[in-house]
């Protein structure tokens, strides 16, 4: 059985560092800058098989759209290849890289199509940065949504259901309610085919929401071929309270809901998930999930929250 890890964390030290007012580095370290011309934004990496780092980070050229950057890099820092990604006339967002076993770079984002009408994109890239495969996507049953994602897990093979990945989010496309003005949006757990990237024919696996509440899940990991568990967070009535809590539950190879969700947190403030840590020890005991965010009190005091 797996245990959630859920601790307070009293507080946070922010700081902004540039190359002014970071210390010198000793030889076994390195700092360099990336990117092009215009505003760079960095935002995840991994750590290859032959000890290169590959990193990506939004880039917006001046007077030109948000491009998704690319980069591997040796220990050194030296780099070995760069490029930019997403369509040239949209503006291109990246949340997540993942490493494949297979040593493909998977990478997924948005793109925004139109104001208010942001697609996932998922690209596939091989080690020396050729894209493989590549999807753009945007649900659109109801509405046409506007898709936020927030990570991508690999998969694999279900009980059912064909290795690939699951895209995690949230989307506004939701049938409309008069009587639910608080259902805005769903959590998005788009689940995709690999080899060639597609997105599966069961309608379940596109979206959760609890009901009358806006959801975005943040996360979804594999525990074995028959169950996910699905982290987020949602501002579901409860006790009277629609604060932000953070929200796990459960699903089955069909996107079948093996729980009713638990929505977990402390009273009077919003506490919205950032990130899940799964910690997959051989000791039973320690297994679990460690979750953190950020927690924000009625006086606008935030903090770490985990």
């Amino acid at each position: 059985m797996r245990r959630l890890v859920f601790i307070l964390v009293i507080g946070l030290i922010l700081s902004c560092d540039t190359e002014r007012n970071i210390p010198l580095l000793s030889q076994d370290t390195f700092l360099k800058f990336y990117g092009l011309e215009g505003e760079q934004t960095g935002v995840d990496f991994v750590l290859t098989a032959d000890q290169s780092i590959v990193m990506v980070g939004n880039s917006t050229w001046p007077g030109r759209t948000q491009m998704i950057y690319v980069v591997k890099v040796d220990l050194l820092g030296n780099v070995i290849w760069e490029n930019m990604i997403g369509l040239s006339d949209k503006n291109n967002t990246v949340k997540d890289i993942e490493l494949h076993a297979d040593g493909r770079l998977i990478i997924a984002g948005e793109t925004e199509m139109a104001v208010g009408n942001r697609d996932v994109f998922v690209k596939i890239m091989n080690d020396d940065g050729a894209e493989l495969d590549s999807l753009r996507y945007g649900l659109s049953r109801y509405v046409v949504g506007d898709e936020e994602v927030s990570s991508i897990s690999i998969i694999a093979q279900g009980l059912t259901q064909p290795v690939g990945f699951i895209v995690s989010g949230s989307t506004t496309d939701i049938p409309l309610d008069l009587s639910k003005p608080n259902d805005v949006k769903d959590g998005l757990i788009l689940r995709l085919t690999d080899s060639p990237l597609g997105v599966i024919s069961n309608p379940l696996w596109r979206s959760k929401g609890e009901d009358d509440s806006e959801d975005v899940v943040v996360k979804v990991i594999q525990e074995n071929s028959n169950t996910y568990y699905c982290f987020g967070y949602t501002n579901r009535e409860v006790n009277m309270s629609r604060d932000f809590k953070y929200w796990v539950f459960s699903l089955d190879d069909n996107a079948g809901e093996t729980n009713n969700g638990i929505v977990l947190g402390s009273p009077a403030e919003d506490e919205r998930l950032r990130t899940v840590l799964d910690v997959n020890t051989t000791d039973l005991f320690d297994r679990g999930f460690l979750l953190g965010g950020l927690a924000i009190d009625g006086s606008g005091i935030k903090r770490g929250f985990c």
